[in-house]
């Protein structure tokens, strides 16, 4: 699948809704206005959720070479305290920029322009630290060295004709309303795609810590969406920073499970979990906890020759209400029932903090779509009675395998069509193993986001636990997953093309 057709195909498949219209769902609009109406007190919302211990029952397929097996213990924990939270989103300016890279650098850094936009002067400097690096460290250098240095020699080599524009810039972000296709760092893109990005925002920040250079990279793209009138999408526009070291000897190929083989893995595991619990505190996420980790397959990062496991993933999610937000890789979410343009639904990115760690030390940090923290109680939720919710997850489940793996499905909603590509019938039986309440962050009008109680049900997919399907705990509908953020823009993006075709059953 060419890159840029994974950024912005923008939701996968879960099912049709159609088949949620009857199901005694409270009304949208209620939860969308601020969620004036829903508020009861804790043991009100108590007493209208009957609440089984664990569910048993089997799914077939209408073939009958496949099923869904329910044996799994249902989450009655918080019940009575589960509430809405009103949130605020994060917005990554200046500011919060400037935060990040004062916390983490230990000293001065330093300001990286677009290439294309820097004097002669600028462009030497930029030459003589990569011709250090190579220097230094040989055929260790960084990855993308390579790419960097001919970038900047065929600038240099005719300055005056080579596509340069001199521009001044003060400040931490450089905001570029002409971007164009010209601009990704691989030249490999889809024209064709469902959105059309207007304009984009980008840094590039560089400096040093314990000894390694390291540099933090964010970019956010203003997208407007191009469906065709018969599809809606959501409307989101990605952002996400990345803290990447650029003296690393390694090269990450891909993440795999924690597993008997992980007694191969080269890298202490209470050292580097240590390190990046370190590093998450320091940049000042506090509350913030580890809940998946995965292992690193490295290569050699100038020749790519395979090493093996040296290092571990960390993701982290925060904590509410004594449950942590459902990690949901950092993608972006859509909740379904609420007022809608005639193009998209609204999206609202999920908390994204992803901490890769090797015998080097940090290798990566990501970070995208923080949201503030409620100390407050939130307001108490009435949970739409259980036997509904399993109801609607008996009628997805009964639907799972009536459609074709690579068959686009249309589904309406209200006067509009929903695109969906399924995704999961690539799987033949699962066992769905608990039913869990957490959170998920929502937002209905693009403008307010909302941290909402969500069922979930989970299967276990190797030694990892992943969400079947998230159900909204107020009002029985679905809450749809999109694609994982990427950088894709003026420098080698947080997950390149090889490595995110590898790593695709993580986020899928």
């Amino acid at each position: 699948m060419r890159m840029n057709k994974r950024l912005y195909t923008v939701i996968a498949v879960i099912g049709s809704l159609t088949l949620f219209t009857s199901c005694g769902k409270a009304k949208k609009d209620d939860i969308a206005s601020d969620f004036k109406n829903i508020g009861l007190d804790a043991e009100t919302a108590a007493e209208n959720v009957s609440m089984p211990n664990e569910l048993d029952y089997v799914i077939q397929s209408p073939s009958g070479d496949a099923s869904i097996t329910v044996s799994a213990k249902v989450d009655t924990d918080s019940l009575a305290s589960a509430a809405v939270y009103d949130v605020e989103h994060t917005e990554m300016n200046e500011e919060y920029l400037k935060q990040l890279a004062d916390s983490f650098f230990e000293n001065d850094y330093s300001y990286i322009k677009i290439y294309e936009h820097c004097s002669l002067e600028e462009l030497e400097q930029e030459q003589t630290f990569y011709n250090q690096l190579a220097d230094e460290y040989g055929d260790s250098v960084y990855l993308y060295a390579d790419y960097y240095r001919e970038k900047i020699n065929n600038l240099l080599n005719d300055y005056n004709e080579s596509g340069t524009s001199y521009t001044t810039h003060s400040g931490l972000i450089y905001h570029n309303d002409q971007w164009s296709m010209d601009d990704y760092f691989y030249d490999d893109m889809v024209e064709d795609t469902e959105f059309r990005i207007t304009a984009a925002d980008y840094s590039r920040l560089r400096g040093e810590v314990e000894g390694h250079i390291y540099e933090l990279y964010y970019e956010k793209y203003y997208t407007e969406s191009k469906p065709s009138s018969a599809e809606i999408y959501t409307q989101y526009d990605p952002e996400r920073a990345v803290i990447r070291c650029v003296d690393t000897p390694y090269y990450v190929k891909r993440s795999t499970d924690m597993d008997a083989s992980s007694a191969s893995n080269v890298c202490d595991y209470d050292t580097a979990s240590g390190q990046a619990e370190d590093a998450v505190e320091k940049l000042g996420f506090k509350g913030w906890e580890i809940t998946n980790t995965y292992q690193l397959d490295i290569a050699a990062s100038a020749d790519m020759t395979y090493i093996g496991l040296n290092g571990y993933e960390f993701w982290f999610t925060p904590e509410q209400n004594g449950k942590n937000v459902f990690d949901c890789k950092g993608k972006h979410m859509a909740a379904f029932g609420s007022e809608h343009a005639s193009e998209w639904v609204y999206g609202a990115g999920q908390p994204l903090l992803r901490v890769l760690v090797t015998d080097n030390g940090i290798y990566e940090i990501d970070i995208g779509d923080i949201y503030s923290k409620s100390d407050s109680e939130g307001k108490k939720a009435e949970l739409m009675p259980f036997e509904k919710i399993d109801e609607i997850a008996k009628e997805y489940m009964n639907n799972y395998y009536s459609t074709d793996s690579t068959e686009m499905i249309n589904v309406k909603l209200g006067d509009a069509t929903i695109a969906y590509m399924s995704n999961h019938n690539a799987m033949s039986n699962i066992e769905i193993t608990d039913v869990k309440l957490g959170y998920i962050y929502v937002s209905y009008d693009g403008l307010k986001y909302s941290l909402v109680p969500v069922w979930a049900y989970c299967y276990e997919d190797g030694n990892t636990e992943k969400a079947f399907v998230y159900i909204n705990a107020l009002d029985g509908e679905l809450i749809c997953r999109g694609k994982e953020k990427i950088i894709v823009g003026y420098h080698p993006p947080a997950v390149d093309y090889t490595r995110s075709v590898l790593m695709s059953d993580l986020y899928d």
